[in-house]
């Protein structure tokens, strides 16, 4: 739907999708090409397994190419260059060297987080995220606060015989995991997801303990890190001015609604003055939406917020 109203330079597509995945939506986008003499879209295929064959099931859907979780930017970074070529006036592309160098831009970057920390791989981990100890730090606060009840909902979805939404959450944990340096919890997941594929319940109670155990691995070690918003993490809280904020979120909604991924950098420069004018919990929900790139939910929210912006104002 999204393609038949704007223009893209270029598709990451995630093969695991409800409703229709990857595959299917790939195959949807070059028939809807073909029929209305549009222009090639490239796509590429982002999956956590990686698999020869699910690479050539991706080509075989018309996908350009096929990059496997968690992503290594450089990869990432060579193949959109191939496939895109920049728009007049946007500038030189940036050298496999910047891409280098943006990734040593943060010095043991490890140590700052404690050096050790069972069931993580910090340097796989940081390597993912360009050694950003930063942005690392909040990713695993927002993991132990949305997946600590994963084995709760894995149990429930078990007991109505609803093995699709098993499939899911694994294969979501096995990109989530690889992305956190997580690695033996990435293969547990794997390895449940494979039996409920073959429908082997044989080892399910095995499998699904090795899944918990890595998993409260992974969560005992993220607990002694401060989470995103903690207090050891705040900025001094700045000047309020209402004005500013209102013309501020105006061009956040402006961005939500043309899709754009600026979107999750101007958010956090402007966060800290949201956070000062207490709009909780609008402004959770909003953060939340905007990290998972869901941008049709997030207009929603900041509507909502706005309106207790208002509402504030007025007091």
């Amino acid at each position: 739907q999204m393609v038949q109203t704007k223009t893209y330079d270029l598709a990451l597509m995630d093969i695991q999708m409800p409703l229709m995945d990857g595959y299917e939506a790939a195959l949807a986008i070059r028939s809807q090409e073909e029929q209305g003499h549009k222009p090639h879209l490239p796509i590429i295929a982002m999956t956590a397994n990686a698999m020869a064959t699910d690479r050539q099931k991706s080509l075989a859907a018309g996908m350009d190419d096929h990059i496997s979780k968690p992503v290594d930017s450089k990869l990432l970074y060579r193949t959109i260059t191939a496939l895109v070529k920049p728009r007049p006036g946007s500038g030189d592309v940036a050298t496999d060297q910047a891409v280098a160098a943006a990734a040593a831009r943060q010095e043991d970057s490890a140590t700052e987080l404690g050096g050790t920390m069972p069931g993580l791989d910090l340097a796989q981990g940081l390597r993912n995220l360009e050694n950003d100890t930063t942005f690392y730090r909040k990713l695993l606060g927002n993991f132990r606060r949305d997946y600590a009840d994963t084995v709760v909902k894995i149990k429930k979805a078990l007991a109505g015989d609803d093995h699709p939404e098993v499939i899911f959450i694994c294969h979501t944990i096995k990109g989530l995991a690889g992305n956190l340096g997580a690695t033996a919890f990435k293969e547990a997941a794997s390895r449940l997801e494979q039996a409920i594929v073959a429908n082997d319940d044989s080892s399910l109670d095995e499998l699904l303990n090795d899944f918990d155990e890595q998993l409260q691995r992974v969560m005992a070690s993220i607990k002694g890190l401060p989470e995103a918003g903690d207090d050891k993490l705040r900025q001094p809280e700045p000047l309020v001015d209402f004005g500013l904020i209102k013309l501020k979120l105006l061009h956040l909604d402006e961005l939500l609604q043309n899709d754009d991924f600026q979107v999750v950098s101007f958010f956090g420069e402007l966060k800290p003055s949201l956070q000062a004018l207490d709009l909780d919990p609008e402004l959770t929900r909003l953060e939340r939406h905007i990290e998972e790139f869901a941008f049709k939910e997030a207009r929603q929210e900041l509507t909502a917020l706005q309106q207790a912006m208002t509402l504030s104002a007025d007091k």
